[in-house]
């Protein structure tokens, strides 16, 4: 969908290349536009022909990789799931390898099931406040209801009375 353009070295002989070119920007005071990348990111961009221009900015050859720097991440500039075990945009390397930085974020399953959780905790809680609620307003509406009953009995025994006429 995006192929590279980086020849028979691939990855490896480009990577220092363009680390090179980093380098001497920043040594010359300017900052590169990839300074602010991901490695993951600025290194897809590279490999589809973008290229740092020497005031800093990105040149690109075309007008789509230009529209995918904007984007955050490389996998959402692609719109397509990353393969396991994969690492696009770093070359034939394992993504342990690639990001040992980052293998907490790798640890879904846990994280997924710590919040499976919490959202069950949450509920059970929340479940009971309402159950403590509606118990709370059943005596109330109990109570109200009997205080009712015995006015309209009293008032009952009182029409009664007064239609029996009075008592010698």
């Amino acid at each position: 969908m995006y192929p590279h353009v980086l020849g028979p070295g691939g990855y490896a002989k480009k990577l220092p290349k363009w680390e090179t070119r980093e380098q001497e920007l920043t040594l010359a005071g300017v900052v590169p536009a990839t300074s602010m990348l991901a490695p993951r990111s600025k290194h897809f961009l590279l490999a589809r022909g973008a290229s740092l221009s020497d005031d800093g900015s990105l040149n690109f050859k075309n007008k789509t990789a230009a529209e995918m720097r904007e984007e955050d991440e490389l996998t959402h500039a692609l719109s397509t799931k990353e393969h396991p075990g994969r690492a696009r945009g770093i070359g034939v390397v394992p993504w342990k390898a690639a990001f040992s930085e980052d293998t907490a974020i790798y640890r879904k399953s846990k994280h997924t099931r710590q919040l499976t959780l919490l959202d069950a905790r949450v509920d059970a809680r929340v479940q009971q406040l309402v159950e403590e609620r509606m118990k709370e307003w059943q005596e109330v509406w109990k109570k109200s209801f009997e205080e009712l009953e015995r006015w309209f009995m009293k008032q009952r025994e009182e029409e009664v009375l007064t239609s029996q006429g009075p008592q010698l």
